[in-house]
């Protein structure tokens, strides 16, 4: 049976090998390192010159110029950039996490599917074993001189259409465990022993669902962090449009050895003749940033709506489940068995019998599937609200 232990396991190991997940956290050690690249001060200049001349000219002014310029830091600037890269590193590690969530939802979808595959062909094969018998039986049943040839030609055809519709669901299953496989990292090869559902669970509120939305999903905790990158853009465009400082040293030293001058200065830089493009660069910030917002509440009412679809899935399947294996299975099991008691009795048909038959195990696999399809609302339900973050 598919345990929650594991379930887990199954979620960690696809964790640790999907390329999805390794490429999130490339884009997180990437984003780490956009946060070590932010800079405080900027690279200094130097430059060297020599002067062409005369000597006496050379000897009382230099011939040999050296200057060296620093741009003094933009602390204000540098504060909202380093923000930004922080705040977009912690948007990429709530990605690791979202990725790992969906991954693991997936991962555990295909291997309810798998269990699913399993416990049909398990049914299945009841309905080959029980058809042949019928058609032994319908065989046993035209050595009377009495009856016809035409029941047991029926249950021959019947038994034929059954082991093809066992052989088909028997590549289905193969295709669930190489699905399984490839999300695991495995070899599509690798075997699986056969698996089986596990039973009804309990569903959390969905009112508690809701409340936890927010805070919980990783999804919206990244969109979080990108607005919050967008606001800093804005404090930085702000900064960028100051004007900027810098300090200059010139000497000039006459290449005979004497040390002639030096000239300390300072500039400042006229953003306002670019005014027009800085306006432009804070209406740009300030739009993304808000569109950073409507995305975020664009998202948390799509999440609101599939988390309501999920819980409405997890306890209408298993309402339906529990309805199936406590009152539909069993009468219909009494329906077939009446049939099947009346056919040997001559007093029902074959085909009244076969349609019993068909009917009952229809009821039971569909009861299977309820099963799988509550289960699967809840491995939604766990991807969009994990219980614990990583």
């Amino acid at each position: 049976m598919l345990s929650d232990e594991w379930l887990a396991g199954l979620r960690a190991e696809a964790r640790g090998k999907h390329p999805t997940v390794a490429a999130a956290r490339e884009r997180l050690a990437a984003a780490a390192a956009g946060v070590r690249a932010v800079r405080l001060w900027d690279d200094p200049e130097m430059g060297f010159s020599l002067t062409a001349g005369r000597v006496s000219y050379r000897r009382d002014n230099g011939d040999i110029g050296v200057s060296i310029e620093q741009r003094l830091p933009r602390l204000g600037l540098y504060t909202a950039m380093k923000a930004k890269a922080e705040a977009e590193q912690r948007a990429q590690a709530a990605e690791v996490m979202a990725a790992e969530a969906m991954l693991g939802m997936e991962t555990a979808k295909a291997a309810l599917e798998l269990a699913l595959a399993d416990e049909a062909l398990a049914l299945e094969m009841q309905q080959v074993k029980w058809v042949k018998q019928m058609a032994a039986n319908a065989h046993e049943r035209t050595k009377d001189p009495m009856a016809g040839t035409a029941e047991a030609l029926r249950a021959e055809s019947e038994f034929l259409q059954e082991a093809q519709k066992f052989a088909a669901m028997r590549r289905e299953r193969e295709q669930r465990a190489r699905q399984l496989n490839l999300l695991l990292g495995r070899p599509t090869t690798h075997p699986w022993e056969n698996l089986s559902l596990p039973g009804i669970a309990s569903a959390p509120e969905l009112e508690t669902l809701l409340a936890r939305l927010s805070s919980a999903n990783p999804r919206l905790e990244a969109l979080r962090h990108l607005a919050s990158a967008a606001d800093a853009q804005i404090t930085a465009t702000h900064r960028e449009r100051l004007p900027s400082v810098m300090l200059s040293v010139d000497t000039m030293t006459y290449s005979g050895g004497n040390f002639n001058d030096a000239l300390f200065g300072v500039k400042v830089s006229l953003p306002w003749f670019n005014n027009r493009i800085y306006r432009a660069n804070e209406e740009r910030a300030a739009a993304l940033a808000n569109a950073a917002q409507r995305d975020l509440a664009a998202a948390e009412r799509e999440l609101q709506a599939q988390a309501i679809a999920a819980s409405t899935a997890t306890r209408n399947a298993a309402q339906q489940a529990d309805a199936f294996a406590k009152e539909i299975i069993p009468a219909a099991s009494k329906a077939a068995e009446a049939v099947n008691n009346a056919w040997i009795s001559s007093k029902a048909t074959l085909l009244e019998v076969l349609e019993a038959r068909r009917s009952l195990l229809s009821v039971r696999l569909e009861e299977r599937r309820f099963l799988a399809a509550h289960r699967a609302a809840l491995e939604t339900l766990r991807a969009l609200v994990p219980q614990n973050k990583r």
